[in-house]
């Protein structure tokens, strides 16, 4: 799986969704700019570090917004180098994943939203259902046990 997800074409296809975001810079303040001057040394760099077992994420940034109700929302923001050796992870596991989830999950989900989510809600009120759970589970990546999930992936089981 780490050859899949190592490969020139997915980290390059990795660097140009993170780059296509324009995210901002992350705790080591690089830019999209910034990392896009020597992309490709970066992507080799990010590969022989995974490679060799030697690749250490960086701190996150931390930042508040403001939400509608008056409180705020904490975004905590990997570096840009970071943020493409995810993308590329996500690249390669996200299909074997989504074949998984079932058709009524609509959170982080490719062509799925907000708007899929409430016509499916709308349909299913019109055939006389009555109930509806919503449920989010704050700071949930802050809250899952990364030991343990470590093993599941190690495992494949993830």
């Amino acid at each position: 799986m780490f050859d899949a997800i190592l490969s020139w074409p997915n980290l390059c296809l990795a660097w140009e969704k993170v780059a296509d975001n324009r995210g901002a810079a992350g705790a080591d303040a690089v830019s999209i700019t910034r990392f896009a001057r020597n992309w490709e040394e970066h992507l080799r760099t990010l590969a022989a570090l995974v490679q060799a077992g030697r690749y250490r994420p960086g701190g996150l940034r931390r930042v508040a917004i403001p939400k509608r109700d008056g409180g705020q929302r904490l975004l905590r923001i990997p570096n840009v180098g970071d943020r493409v050796v995810q993308r590329a992870a996500l690249n390669v596991l996200e299909p074997m994943l989504e074949r998984r989830f079932l058709p009524c999950s609509y959170g982080y989900r490719p062509r799925r939203g907000v708007r899929d989510a409430v016509a499916a809600i709308v349909r299913l009120r019109k055939l006389g259902r009555t109930w509806l759970l919503d449920a989010d589970i704050d700071d949930c990546f802050d809250s899952i046990d990364h030991r343990l999930l470590r093993g599941f992936s190690a495992r494949g089981r993830a």
